[in-house]
């Protein structure tokens, strides 16, 4: 009797090892993926640190450029092989164990490096470091009020804006985002419309006539930055006036 306890004990404690390690990877751990992506695509760290722990904190999770249907099939594969070098661990299979955590980490890597990022448009420069990132139709970021910013860049649509289709040496990412170069800092704004109208303070700092209109928005408080009228990367010249103001309901 004690000798067949004995050998049950170990089945069942693995089985429930299993279970366990099972519903934390796919419910409560799969930041874990996340945190590859962060080393292997150069996802931003802080956003990252957000995103650790979505099921306690709430926190939106980083959306990384794989596409949801490869991430669930590499996050799928590396699991069963986590679960797997679990498994052989505990029955004393230690170089097989070894060689199925290998093949984990091989799986979320080679995902990573055949991604393809999602930009239709060749780049070159300091934009192309940007574009990385803010190419990504998904990317967004969500404030303390629950409004979120969206922070895809169209790089068409910005090629043909009066910045970077300017005479001379065209603007770049850099000439207005010099103070949000990466490591991203840490945002504290609280609502899109007060991040907005912070970073209409980068325009004045060119469009010097406008100055008085900035101050009388600051003074209202009424949370409504330039780009609310003008976009923020798809400006046209100012006497083009049926597209220079884009008009919202």
């Amino acid at each position: 009797m004690n000798a067949n306890r004995r050998t049950k004990l170990p089945t069942t404690l693995i089985r429930r090892l299993m279970l366990w390690a099972f519903d934390r990877l796919y419910n409560e751990a799969a930041w874990a993926y996340d945190l590859a992506a962060v080393v292997a695509g150069g996802v931003y760290w802080y956003e990252w640190g957000r995103a650790v722990l979505p099921f306690v904190a709430a926190a939106p999770v980083v959306e990384v450029g794989t596409g949801r249907g490869r991430l669930l099939v590499a996050l799928a594969a590396a699991g069963l092989a986590l679960l797997l070098a679990l498994f052989l661990l505990l029955r004393r299979r230690r170089l097989l164990s070894v060689l199925s955590l290998i093949a984990t980490f091989a799986i979320v890597a080679g995902v990573m490096i055949l991604r393809q990022p999602a930009q239709a448009v060749e780049v070159t420069g300091d934009n192309a470091n940007c574009l990385f990132c803010h190419a990504n139709a998904s990317y967004s970021y969500t404030f303390a009020d629950s409004s979120a910013l969206n922070l895809r860049v169209n790089y068409e649509h910005m090629a043909e804006s009066v910045h970077t289709s300017a005479e001379g040496e065209p603007f770049g990412c850099l000439d207005c985002h010099s103070a949000d170069i990466f490591p991203h800092q840490s945002v504290s704004f609280a609502s899109r419309g007060a991040y907005r109208v912070e970073m209409s303070g980068v325009c004045i700092n060119c469009h010097l006539e406008d100055t008085a209109h900035y101050e009388d928005v600051l003074e209202r408080n009424i949370l409504v930055g330039c780009s609310d009228c003008h976009t923020a990367h798809y400006v046209m010249p100012a006497n083009q006036l049926n597209t220079a103001v884009l008009f919202r309901p």
